[in-house]
Parts: structure tokens; sequence; C-alpha cells
């Protein structure tokens, strides 16, 4: 098990600049279609606990069990929020005019931006995050410049 301190858990992530930010939004643009046409099932895939959690207790100090059980409850928050997604339907609203039928029909609406705080690195922003892969939008996240290493997937 790694404990607070054994090294540092940033090295080799990069901090974005306007730029970055700028390209990561086209990018997150471009991967909307991506995101409408898969289904909802397959949004949600929980993975990689066991390679989170480590990363989670150097950068944040938490004992490994609460790390762990941090990445447990992100994963269930997109499960949940998967079940969410089979009530995103519309619905017909009774007009005030006669002959009128009035529709709420549910889309999604573009790239999502989030950003999140130190203290749960994983469980906060997947709270945002589920909600809005879910509809069916694309999303850049930005994490706590404090704890950035529980959502860098070593491809910096």
């Amino acid at each position: 098990k790694q404990q607070p301190g054994d090294e540092d858990p940033r090295r080799g992530i990069r901090s974005r600049t306007k730029r970055g930010w700028q390209t990561a939004s086209l990018s997150a643009t471009k991967r909307r279609g991506h995101w409408q046409a898969t289904s909802v099932s397959a949004r949600f895939r929980a993975e990689r606990n066991e390679c989170v959690a480590p990363l989670i207790t150097m950068e944040l100090g938490k004992p490994y069990q609460e790390a762990l059980n941090e990445t447990t409850t992100a994963a269930e928050m997109f499960e949940w929020a998967a079940e969410e997604t089979r009530r995103l339907y519309g619905r017909i609203i009774p007009a005030r005019t006669p002959g009128y039928r009035l529709s709420v029909e549910r889309v999604p609406v573009g790239p999502v931006a989030g950003f999140s705080g130190w203290n749960a690195p994983l469980i906060t922003p997947s709270r945002k995050i589920a909600g809005a892969l879910g509809a069916g939008c694309s999303v850049i996240m930005k994490p706590a410049e404090a704890t950035p290493a529980a959502w860098h997937d070593g491809r910096s």
C-alpha cells in the first residue's frame, strides 16, 4: 500500500494553459456525437478502483480503505445516473389554448465544464460527470490543482 509522502503522484501531470483548455473544449465538442450515439448502459463502466485508490491516498492522505471506498462510491454514482437516464423521456403538458399541445423533449445541450474541489477528488466530480454523460453531453473536467492524480489516466 502506498502511504502519503511516499512519492509525488502528480509527477508527469501537466497543467492546462488557456490554449490547452480551448483544445479540450474543441475535443469535447467533437465527441458530443459519440456520447449521444452510445447506449446508456455502455456510457457507464466502473473499473480501476485498485489503481485510483492509492493515488488518492498519496495525494490527500486519506487512509487506503477510505480512498477505496471513495472509488467505489464514485462508480456507484455512475451506475445510479445510468439508471436515471432511463427516465429521460419527454412529456406532454396541457396547453391553455384548446387544440394545442405542448411537449418537452430532453436533448443533450453540448459540452459541460466541471470543476472539482480537493477534499473529495473522485466523488464530487463523479456527481457532475455522471449526469452529464448520462444525458449525452461530453465533459471537460478540471481537477483541483492540489489533487489531480485521481483523474490522470497515465497518458500525459
